[in-house]
């Protein structure tokens, strides 16, 4: 969440607050590390570590405490002075790489908003349509008869020629791809069968992707979940219904 060089300014503040154990600083390092290491060990190794940004809110103003103190500790070098006005920007580059396009992102038109307005354009009205998938587009369910299936909810072929259209959302499809590490093989072979079966048998006519931004792999980063997903625009065809 800090970034790497303030992990190391962490661990610097923590050698400074231990060369001097026998005066008051000993307490104070002991007791930021009573709370780090026992919340890390325990609270941040969750069944799924993918959903935690949250869970690392509690423990950053103890880290930023230790950050300061390394970072007092570097400016009290006699070399390290004229470099004095470069650690504050050192410290928030990293963790500003990753924040400002997110912000800028989410401060923009999400996909399904953007998908909205081309439905709403380009689909007549009174057509039938099926939501494929939670965190799916707002329709105006006075202008289309809509359906909806959600997560977990693999519809049949057959059901699916019930709609003259199928509008995919690849929000929760996305999640159990990057949830590896508690679903079943079978339960992410299965999500990926039905995205093979819209390719395969329905025709695409529109689609706007997932916008990346730095850092959406990363171990934790939950904003990219559910935010702007993938969103694709499927005709079903007489020859799919056969």
């Amino acid at each position: 969440a800090l970034g790497v060089p303030a992990a190391v300014f962490a661990l610097i503040g923590a050698a400074a607050l231990a060369r001097r154990l026998r005066q008051h600083d000993g307490l104070v390092l002991v007791l930021l590390l009573a709370f780090i290491v026992p919340y890390s060990l325990v609270v941040l190794r969750t069944v799924r570590p993918n959903y935690s940004d949250q869970l690392q809110l509690p423990v950053i103003p103890a880290f930023a405490v230790l950050i300061g103190i390394g970072a007092a500790a570097i400016i009290r070098l006699t070399a390290m002075r004229q470099w004095v006005i470069i650690l504050p920007v050192i410290l928030i580059i990293s963790p500003l790489a990753y924040t400002l396009p997110v912000v800028q992102r989410f401060a923009g038109t999400d996909t399904r908003l953007l998908m909205t307005n081309w439905l709403t354009h380009h689909l007549p009205a009174g057509a039938r349509i099926r939501l494929d998938g939670s965190y799916n587009v707002p329709l105006d369910r006075l202008r289309y008869e809509v359906t909806q299936n959600y997560a977990g909810d693999f519809p049949s072929l057959d059901t699916l020629c019930a709609a003259d259209y199928v509008i995919f959302s690849d929000a929760w499809f996305n999640d159990v791809e990057r949830s590896q590490e508690l679903l079943s093989q079978a339960d992410v072979e299965a999500a990926r069968e039905h995205r093979t079966k819209l390719a395969n048998h329905l025709v695409e006519i529109a689609r706007i992707e997932r916008p990346l931004v730095p850092g959406w792999d990363i171990f934790m980063h939950t904003a990219t979940y559910w935010h702007d997903p993938q969103i694709i625009v499927y005709l079903v065809p007489e020859s799919a219904c056969g």
